[in-house]
């Protein structure tokens, strides 16, 4: 592809850097409909993150050079910027309101949205604190409330009900300073389980009450929407790599073996059928023992005993793990006081949204329903990106697109094709770099 096709305007590229692997993609706007369209994607293993923060500025250098420059090479263009995910344990929320006069004849107008929102985030951060990122839930003119754009309305005081998520001021500045050593400007950045949330979840289901779970390697994170507002942003510090490590304390085959394992079992039917019309007790519970078996050696020809029971790792090591995952979240959301006000349930995304036993530990352990969150909205050359593990990344691009439009197209676009992302990205695009250091 021609690096002249597209300017730099056109083009959008969003990192996912996580503590087991750092996703680039690459994509350029189709000029027409303003459609995204992947072009290129780096995937590599991470070096020098850990619990999804840097812990080694040199290794987190290379994994982000490493990734963007197999994306460039796929689609042919040079980037400049991108967007950055943000995760671990130091991101947390919180919500906060803001009342001002309306000046203007008692019409409100965009400045008098401002000063609200300005008006509710002004409070003292801790000084090794920055907020990341600022939505506005609603606003109340006067006493009519859960207005969610209150421009032109007619009224004398205007407040406003914004969701602030903050993050460790050093986590900000040790990835800015990774982008510049390889000559990359931060168009922004946006926490995981914020942008994965945007591009698996509707408006029915927010305006019902939902959780959007995203399992990374380390952390899990998560957002909560009640009434069609995010409500509560946060991470808990255990994530899939913890099942992985399990498994090879459980089997001692290693933790790449480890992984296999969990990989294989995860994309298994696990459900034997039942016994058939033509089969005998004795053979149907034969053809159990043995559907039961998984054989070890097949990973380490070495290892003794040769096989495992598939139902004693799944039951015994694997779903407890899961268990505490969601009994953390759990807890998270009972201090909330939101247990009961999610009525559609949990969405989950990750790269452990498919390990095998989720589902059911997520409808046990929640007490809701669950299903596996599919990005919408996208399409390209590169194949299966319709998968969970791709959630965060792809949301980072419809970001990016939604701030970098204009208002009037995106107003256009919202009319007709993508309503998914009408609540969330119309306030950012006006609010969001206003307010933001």
């Amino acid at each position: 592809m021609n690096q002249k096709t597209h300017s730099a305007k056109n083009i959008i590229t969003a990192i996912d850097l996580g503590s087991s692997h750092c996703l680039t993609l690459i994509a350029t706007r189709d000029l027409n409909s303003s459609e995204l369209i992947i072009v290129g994607m780096g995937n590599v293993p991470s070096k020098g993150i850990r619990r999804s923060t840097i812990i080694n500025l040199e290794e987190a250098i290379e994994t982000i050079e490493n990734s963007v420059a197999m994306a460039e090479k796929i689609c042919g263009l040079n980037i400049s910027s991108a967007y950055l995910n943000i995760s671990g344990q130091h991101v947390s929320s919180i919500n906060s309101k803001g009342a001002v006069v309306v000046r203007d004849s008692n019409n409100v107008t965009e400045s008098d949205i401002d000063r609200a929102i300005e008006a509710a985030r002004a409070f003292n951060l801790p000084a090794d604190r920055e907020v990341l990122n600022l939505t506005p839930r609603f606003y109340t003119v006067d006493d009519q409330e859960g207005i969610k754009d209150p421009t032109s309305m007619v009224g004398i005081k205007l407040e406003t009900d914004i969701h602030l998520i903050t993050c460790s001021s050093s986590a900000l500045l040790n990835l800015e300073k990774a982008l510049r050593d390889i000559d990359l400007v931060k168009d922004n950045f946006v926490f995981s389980g914020y942008a994965a949330s945007e591009v698996v979840l509707d408006e029915a289901e927010k305006d019902a009450g939902v959780i959007c779970i995203d399992i990374g390697s380390d952390t899990t994170n998560f957002c909560a929407y009640v009434d069609g507002a995010i409500t509560y942003s946060g991470v808990v510090p255990v994530g899939a790599r913890y099942i992985t490590q399990d498994i090879n304390a459980y089997v001692k085959i290693g933790i790449d073996n480890a992984e296999k394992i969990k990989i294989a079992l995860s994309g298994e039917d696990n459900e034997v059928t039942p016994q058939r019309p033509d089969e005998s007790r004795e053979d149907y519970r034969r053809r159990l023992k043995q559907a039961d078996i998984l054989n070890l050696q097949a990973y380490d020809p070495h290892i003794k005993p040769s096989t495992i029971s598939k139902n004693t790792l799944i039951r015994s090591v694997i779903m407890p793990r899961e268990k505490e995952i969601f009994s953390l979240i759990y807890e998270e959301l009972r201090k909330q006081k939101l247990i009961g006000k999610l009525g559609a349930g949990a969405v989950i995304v990750g790269g452990g949204a498919k390990t095998v036993g989720l589902m059911e530990i997520v409808s046990r352990t929640l007490g809701m329903q669950a299903r596996i969150g599919i990005p919408k909205g996208i399409q390209g050359v590169i194949r299966h990106i319709d998968d969970p593990i791709y959630a965060t990344a792809i949301g980072l691009l419809h970001y990016g697109l939604k701030e970098q439009l204009p208002q009037s197209t995106q107003t256009d676009k919202n009319s007709s094709k993508q309503p998914v992302f009408d609540n969330f990205f119309s306030k950012i695009s006006k609010s969001f770099k206003k307010f933001m250091p």
